[in-house]
């Protein structure tokens, strides 16, 4: 699919016409967040990358037509710890890993609503024109990915629950991606790939954003 402006795209269409976003962030709790870059660099570099990534999150989010989901890892923080998404409602990941915690992610927002999407916080060349593409590309697939370069993928969405994408499946390694493909195929679902874009994990990833312009 050929990527479009959202400008062009939203024109006569209203919030109701967009499935609701789900946002993964973690909280600020030392040695959960951006572990590569404190082993690399430091907490304090880490904190600061990642702060950084939340904010650039936040701009690629904020003017998202539909509904959009803050989902923390951990708790409820301080609003001022997190100011840049006050605007945006607030929820608590269930679940003991991952896996468990996106699909309940997507249980809870398909409860009302015939899709849903969810993205990660490590991706900063993601944007909004991403987030059109994957609300279009659910209006004719059961299920859309954002491949990442890892392996593994920045954004998932789907119009029903489907949990067993996220079962069995090896977090954090490279065959994330290919896995959950493989099930989307043996369990007959339609699926379509945005285009692949990398994450933040290592402190030379986020030098290469940095000089990227």
């Amino acid at each position: 699919m050929e990527m479009k402006s959202v400008s062009q795209a939203v024109g006569q269409m209203t919030k109701g016409d967009f499935p609701p976003l789900a946002v993964f962030v973690k909280n600020l709790i030392p040695g959960t967040f951006k572990t590569r870059i404190a082993d690399e660099k430091g907490l304090a570099v880490a904190r600061e990358v990642y702060i950084a990534l939340l904010k650039i999150t936040e701009k690629a989010v904020a003017h998202y037509p539909g509904e959009v989901f803050i989902y923390f890892n951990n708790s409820i923080p301080k609003t001022e710890d997190f100011s840049f998404f006050k605007k945006m409602a607030w929820r608590v990941q269930k679940g003991s890993d991952l896996g468990e915690r996106m699909s309940n992610a997507f249980a809870e927002l398909l409860s009302n609503h015939s899709g849903a999407i969810l993205i990660g916080s490590d991706c900063p060349v993601l944007n909004l024109d991403h987030l059109w593409m994957a609300s279009e590309m659910l209006r004719q697939n059961e299920v859309v990915f954002g491949p990442a370069e890892d392996g593994g993928y920045y954004l998932i969405g789907m119009n029903r629950h489907y949990s067993q994408l996220f079962e069995n499946i090896p977090w954090s390694t490279a065959s994330v991606l290919d896995n959950s493909m493989r099930i989307a195929h043996q369990s007959q679902l339609s699926f379509d790939r945005l285009p692949v874009l990398y994450d933040v994990d290592k402190y030379s990833d986020w030098k290469r954003f940095i000089n990227s312009g």
